[in-house]
């Protein structure tokens, strides 16, 4: 990457996302291991703090959005269980307080943050999507939140986000299908 703005070509891989550039945005793509992006402690705590890298360079107009996606499967099957359940209270807490920062900060993000979901969109994954600005949906797009369906506020606070861009939301009639015009 030069001093002023950052390369199309450079490619930074973490153990929990790939970043590169493209036309002046950079991009996010969420991985794991087993390839359904879930978010436990360590890939929200990588989030954050990468994510504000990238408000810095945002600062300095050196990118005009942030694109988080996935892979074709799974834009992220929200947080993971398995390690939840074993953490302890104050555990329990920071996960949940690392993740509501998260949150806010791609909600406060400088420039547009778009989320590109392809595949399965669930829970604290739906809890993302929902701090973006802008979210666009393949077909293959599948979501769900099961906390937002039991009628309970879960850690990362997003699901009260559910009604309010429901009513927002183009209705499929009213978003023109293919290129006709």
């Amino acid at each position: 990457m030069n001093a002023d703005k950052p390369t199309t070509e450079e490619v930074y891989v973490e153990a929990h996302f790939r970043r590169r550039y493209e036309r002046g945005c950079a991009i996010l793509e969420l991985v794991s291991a087993d390839h359904t992006n879930k978010l436990g402690s360590a890939s929200v705590t990588a989030l954050l703090e990468y994510v504000r890298k990238l408000q810095d360079e945002a600062e300095r107009n050196h990118i005009k959005a942030l694109i988080i996606t996935g892979n074709d499967k799974f834009f992220s099957a929200g947080a993971d269980l398995k390690e939840i359940a074993q953490l302890n209270g104050p555990e329990a807490f920071e996960f949940s307080r690392t993740g509501q920062r998260l949150m806010n900060t791609i909600d406060g993000f400088t420039v547009p943050v778009i989320a590109a979901i392809h595949g399965y969109c669930m829970g604290g994954g739906m809890d993302l999507a929902l701090a973006c600005d802008l979210r666009i949906a393949a077909p293959s797009a599948v979501f769900g939140h099961r906390g937002a369906s039991l009628g309970i506020m879960t850690g990362w606070g997003r699901n009260t986000a559910i009604a309010a861009v429901d009513r927002k939301a183009p209705r499929s009639a009213d978003v023109p299908a293919g290129g006709d015009g």
